[in-house]
């Protein structure tokens, strides 16, 4: 963002702040942290009447004040004293609260700078006229500036008080829908390596925004990236089913399921995909047929079956990713595989089945088992991982689920 001299600025995405030559002047509120909160209240209302109740159930409800309307005018009396003292460096008052017939109003006025403000402007422009390919430089401008304008969720900080959560969902969709026109204007325009970089930029903010994951992953499809975006898909596919339960989109089983095509799965899939091919490529109910070698293998099989009970089974994928989302090369998956057997060996049983999918991926079935056995093997196993983690600076990714004998039942569960 330009640095804005000899004026007040104030920024409400992401970390709040208030600065003159682009110096802090949150030090000024000391231990008035309850007259910053207010602040930043009357800010997001700025220009409105408010009546005092409203204030009260808005900032003072969740303390335990014996007289609200007195602490409210103890922390007005203190917000006033730091916005003189604010212009008083201005050698202007940019700041006003006035109260008028029962009701506050804060007033910001002259030489400022509110981001909100600026982006609210923006976001109006091109919701009222979207850009299109062939939209001048200069308006392309206007809309990253208001991207850049977005440094994260508005006002952080704020999570206790309810009158913020509107107003951050408000904003986040709003960016949103700047976001991808921007992003659709790239895509159109074939300006792939633009599209990956401010997607990168935009998840550290919105992890969990799948349309962002949406557009990366047809970037890197476009470049041919097929192995960043597999080891990106099965990162993010992870995290989740890990962190929000939630399945990828169905926008994001597509891209998936092109670049999967295009490389003919040499580098990885997903559960959902697996079980997918693994029954369509059985189509007969008839003798199953099979090699020497694997009637061997499944005879061995089936002789270790006897020393079990019959219970439920249990199929998974672990996936293998580099934290910078490089390709691991087949040398390293070696050495990876000989690091972990030990691991591995320990805490799974000699009637389980594990497999090498590709050089970033491990199948397994474990029998007899349940979704709470895997959670706690697998908390276990990422403890004792830690070492081959940090050797090799790789993650280590599960996903698992029971198998069932119907498709049409699938539901992934994954820890």
């Amino acid at each position: 963002m330009d640095k804005v001299n000899g004026r007040l600025e104030i920024l409400t995405f992401g970390s709040f702040d208030i600065l003159i030559d682009g110096e802090s002047l949150l030090a000024q509120f000391g231990k008035s942290q309850k007259a910053l909160s207010l602040l930043k209240y009357f800010i997001s209302n700025r220009s409105k009447k408010i009546p005092v109740n409203r204030i009260i159930d808005a900032n003072f409800k969740l303390y335990d004040y014996t007289d609200y309307n007195n602490a409210l005018r103890s922390q007005i009396h203190r917000l006033r004293k730091i916005i003189k003292d604010i212009n008083s460096k201005l050698n202007l008052d940019v700041m006003k609260l006035d109260f008028v017939a029962g009701n506050y109003v804060f007033y910001l006025e002259g030489n400022y700078f509110l981001d909100v403000e600026l982006f609210d402007e923006l976001a109006n422009k091109f919701s009222i006229k979207p850009i299109s390919i062939n939209s001048e430089g200069a308006l392309i401008a206007q809309l990253k500036k208001a991207l850049e304008l977005y440094r994260g969720e508005y006002i952080e900080g704020t999570e206790f008080l309810d009158w913020i959560f509107p107003l951050r969902i408000h904003y986040k969709r709003e960016y949103l829908i700047l976001f991808s026109q921007y992003v659709c204007y790239l895509l159109k325009n074939e300006l792939y390596n633009e599209v990956i970089n401010e997607c990168e930029s935009s998840l550290a903010m919105n992890f969990f925004d799948e349309i962002i994951h949406e557009y990366l992953l047809e970037a890197l499809f476009k470049l041919n990236k097929a192995n960043q975006a597999i080891n990106h898909y099965n990162y993010v596919t992870s995290r989740f089913y890990t962190e929000m339960n939630m399945k990828p989109s169905e926008k994001m089983k597509e891209i998936y399921q092109k670049v999967q095509k295009r490389e003919n799965s040499e580098y990885g899939t997903d559960l959902y995909t697996l079980e997918r091919t693994i029954r369509l490529a059985e189509q007969s109910d008839g003798v199953f047929f099979c090699d020497k070698d694997f009637f061997i293998n499944l005879y061995r099989l089936e002789l270790r079956k006897k020393e079990r009970d019959i219970g439920r089974t249990m199929v998974g994928i672990v996936t293998v990713s580099a934290y910078d989302l490089r390709e691991i090369s087949e040398d390293e998956s070696n050495k990876i595989v000989e690091d972990i057997g030990p691991v591995v060996d320990k805490y799974m049983r000699k009637y389980d089945v594990i497999t090498k999918l590709n050089k970033n991926q491990f199948a397994f079935m474990m029998f007899n088992s349940s979704e709470e056995m895997i959670k706690r093997i697998n908390q276990r196993m990422n403890f004792l991982l830690n070492q081959v983690k940090k050797k090799h600076k790789i993650l280590f990714t599960l996903s698992c689920k029971p198998i069932q004998a119907i498709d049409e039942n699938y539901d992934e569960t994954a820890f």
